[in-house]
């Protein structure tokens, strides 16, 4: 680049009050970013990794899972903050298993707007979640009602074997009755 272009880069573009607020802010962000849990998995997106943890499966990890997998330097947790935030994803799993892993982010991290949601990098939205939890939700109402069927189905199953049973003892003691009766009436006739 000339350096006369670079001049007029510096002096009209980078110290503008718009550039320099913007610059501001963005600094903030990145300071707040710096304190709180960065990921430590290079520039390979959490949907990649939560892909190659089950995700390609169907079987996607759950959001304390990729959590300390995006944070971890051989194995370890570097940051205590992070530790901290992991052992409270931790608690909350655990205290209450049926949580979506949107509702768990959100009871740890706050608020989870239409952005993104904590810990699944840009990929995922808020939306995404909550269309999951349908989702999820029709599924197990899915389960219980083909739990139901199975069994009425073997309620029904024990009711027709109960009447083929009764029929076989009327036809039986029809039959009894019948020979009974022939035999009666061929002794009389005898």
């Amino acid at each position: 680049m000339d350096s006369k272009d670079w001049e007029w880069l510096v002096n009209n573009v980078f110290y503008t009050a718009k550039f320099l607020e913007i610059s501001l802010r963005n600094s903030q962000n990145r300071a707040c970013q710096q304190s709180m849990h960065i990921h430590c998995c290079g520039s390979k997106p959490h949907r990649e990794v939560i892909y190659e943890m089950g995700g390609k499966d169907g079987n996607p990890p759950d959001v304390r899972e990729v959590f300390v997998k995006t944070r971890k330097i051989d194995e370890n947790i570097v940051e205590p903050e992070t530790r901290k935030k992991y052992d409270e994803l931790k608690m909350t799993m655990e205290s209450e298993p049926t949580l979506t892993n949107l509702q768990v982010v959100e009871r740890c991290f706050g608020r989870q707007h239409h952005g993104r949601v904590f810990g699944y990098g840009g990929g995922l939205k808020r939306k995404h979640f909550e269309s999951t939890s349908q989702i999820e939700e029709l599924k197990t109402k899915l389960h219980d009602k083909e739990e139901e069927n199975r069994k009425l189905m073997d309620r029904l199953e024990q009711i027709e074997n109960r009447l083929v049973q009764v029929e076989n003892e009327r036809v039986e003691h029809s039959d009894t009755n019948t020979s009974s009766n022939t035999n009666d009436e061929h002794q009389k006739g005898v």
